[in-house]
């Protein structure tokens, strides 16, 4: 008989426990969304052409010959990337680019001009 109760209770505290562990509470349901990203920051800037860092990144000195003259990787646009051979740049040479910085990971550069 006692056996039997046992038997009876463990089953009753399994189903409470798993009618627990499906139930939502209302804290996850009223969460507030998350703010939209704001919009890609789109600029111009010139620089001296360093190198391709692989096949989609590259480096540039951003303003050269100034005393804030700073080394940074810009990653390729698709459309730059199948085409980036055409541009024939080589190390040293100077560039005029526009790029733009997405809310995370290095600015992505959507055109590139060599200046003569």
């Amino acid at each position: 008989m006692f056996k039997r109760y046992l038997s009876i209770f463990a089953v009753f505290i399994l189903a409470c426990s798993l009618l627990v562990g499906c139930g939502t509470s209302k804290e996850k349901k009223e969460q507030p969304e998350k703010p939209s990203a704001p919009p890609t920051e789109i600029q111009t800037d010139s620089g001296k052409y360093l190198g391709q860092i692989d096949s989609n990144s590259i480096e540039i000195e951003v303003n050269e010959g100034t005393e804030k003259a700073q080394i940074q990787a810009f990653q390729l646009s698709e459309e730059i990337k199948e085409n980036f051979s055409d541009y024939k740049l080589n190390p040293d040479d100077k560039i005029s680019f526009t790029y733009k910085t997405p809310e995370e990971g290095r600015p992505i550069i959507t055109e590139i001009k060599k200046i003569e």
